[in-house]
């Protein structure tokens, strides 16, 4: 049971996206309330006002919950370490986040309105505390565990199709000491800066994949024998200068890889990783990106 918690989950924190997520979620539920009159709202002459009011505090909740919590804790909300424990602890900590929210939230509303208190008191907490955990809780891992499943069982798909036209041989080899088997028969330069005085030059088709490092980056490259270079640029100016090369492919925003040094694939429930040869660096596929590599890995024989 605990290796199966222990299994990786997507988690993926862009904050601006999470925003807009929010915003036309919070009107459809609006929308809803004033159209459909839930919970008795009908016998509230207020309900729009009200209504208006609940969204906007449960717009802050998701905020707070999806946007500012992951932003003050981004260790915490790591890809890289989210699993679905992880992830089910969290569903737990956002309906609790909630309840402590939305409860106040409406009985500020009854006081500042109707001037009553009835409502405010810690055993009607109680009630909601636990509505919202036997309700919330049970609706979160359920779509947890389904989503899980359904994921693992796609990635590995996906995986297993690229990887058949891996074994079958559909990448092209490159040799890297023979001049003749560098692609399009031309040797495609990429120089950096070491320091003020130092710089070196790497042949597009010897680099195996860049890792960026905030101002820095991790370069691995063929030599002879596999070697690894930090030196200081940006993974968006290299992204430019290897722009015309058909090998070098950027599958996650942290990452740059040649596609020619793809050992194999493998998928899990966060989406598709690549297995480089000779490394043991595994190279993540963002989620959105997985369409294009997959449809990539099926025309690879045209590089």
């Amino acid at each position: 049971m605990l290796k199966f918690l222990n299994r990786p989950y997507p988690f993926t924190f862009i904050p601006s996206r999470r925003i807009k997520q929010i915003i036309p979620i919070g009107f459809c539920v609006f929308l809803f309330l004033i159209l459909f009159k839930p919970f008795g709202l009908g016998n509230n002459p207020d309900y729009i006002i009200f209504s208006a009011y609940m969204v906007t505090c449960a717009a802050f909740a998701g905020l707070l919950t999806t946007v500012l919590i992951p932003l003050a804790f981004p260790k915490y909300f790591e890809e890289s370490k989210w699993t679905l424990k992880r992830n089910l602890l969290w569903v737990i900590g956002i309906n609790i986040i909630f309840v402590i929210i939305m409860f106040p939230a409406l009985n500020v509303f009854l006081i500042l309105k109707y001037n009553t208190f009835q409502e405010f008191t810690f055993k009607n907490f109680l009630w909601w505390f636990y509505i919202q955990l036997i309700l919330g809780v049970s609706l979160g891992i359920i779509i947890n565990l389904f989503n899980q499943n359904y994921l693992l069982r796609k990635h590995l798909k996906i995986a297993g199709d690229i990887n058949s036209i891996v074994q079958k041989e559909k990448y092209k080899k490159i040799e890297l000491n023979n001049e003749n088997a560098v692609t399009n028969n031309e040797k495609n330069q990429i120089e950096f800066e070491i320091d003020k005085f130092n710089k070196v030059r790497f042949d597009v088709d010897t680099l195996i994949y860049i890792e960026a490092l905030g101002n820095y980056i991790n370069i691995a490259y063929h030599s002879k024998e596999n070697r690894k270079i930090t030196v200081r640029e940006t993974i968006s100016k290299v992204e430019k200068k290897t722009s015309s090369s058909k090998i070098i492919y950027k599958p996650h925003r942290s990452y740059l890889v040649n596609l020619q040094f793809i050992e194999n694939i493998t998928g899990d429930s966060q989406g598709l990783k690549i297995h480089l040869k000779g490394f043991e660096k595994v190279i993540p596929v963002s989620r959105n990106k997985i369409k294009e590599f997959r449809k990539l890995a099926t025309d690879i024989e045209r590089l």
